[in-house]
């Protein structure tokens, strides 16, 4: 069931627990700017705010903090939304979906093998997919606004993973679906309302 489609009304965490699926962790470097922290668990209601709505996941929080200190109602919601309101944007995309999978030899291996072997196999999956975010982040994202005209690296990604054990007909298939929160900050600390660009550059 890990990539099966569920009732529209199932909460995702619903669906995640009858599917024996492990909730979903945070990853990336982004993740001081916004107070959360890698390895920590990503609610449905923080996924529906950051990816759904591009506003901060942790929104209803930082929106009484504003109001205690004195705020008005619309200056707290618009402080939590990161770059541009969606609504103001025709065709928002507020998440990119990377998957990142063992070679089919793995696979079979993992799915086949001891405890130990998965243990090892799923170890090493892991570390894959934290290299292949930082290399992301280090050397592929960037950053633009002002129509293109301005542009920087974006060394510091939001990024939520999801582990599966199946495919869509049942089949084992270790794979994680890693959402990319597509904004960044920009140099002077606000969230761009553009889009990441990812640029693969091949060196001969």
């Amino acid at each position: 069931m890990g990539d099966g489609v569920r009732p529209a009304r199932e909460p995702l965490t619903d669906a995640q627990g009858e599917a024996g699926l492990p909730p979903g962790v945070w990853m990336g470097r982004g993740l001081p700017a916004l107070g959360l922290t890698a390895g920590h668990t990503v609610t449905e209601r923080q996924a529906e705010l950051l990816f759904g709505m591009g506003r901060h996941p942790d929104a209803g929080r930082v929106e009484r903090e504003l109001l205690d200190d004195g705020a008005g109602p619309a200056t707290a919601r618009l402080a939590t939304v990161l770059g541009k309101p969606v609504e103001d944007i025709k065709n928002p995309l507020l998440a990119l979906d990377f998957v990142f999978r063992p070679q089919a030899a793995l696979t079979v291996l993992w799915a086949l093998g001891d405890d130990r072997t998965r243990r090892i196999i799923e170890r090493a999956h892991e570390r894959a997919v934290a290299v292949t975010l930082g290399w992301l982040e280090d050397e592929v994202a960037q950053i633009r606004w002002a129509s293109g005209r301005k542009r920087a690296k974006a060394p510091a990604l939001v990024v939520a993973s999801f582990r599966h054990f199946d495919n869509r007909d049942g089949f084992p298939l270790l794979h994680d679906h890693c959402l990319l929160f597509n904004r960044a900050q920009r140099p002077d600390g606000t969230w761009s309302a553009c889009r990441l660009a990812f640029r693969l550059s091949l060196s001969h």
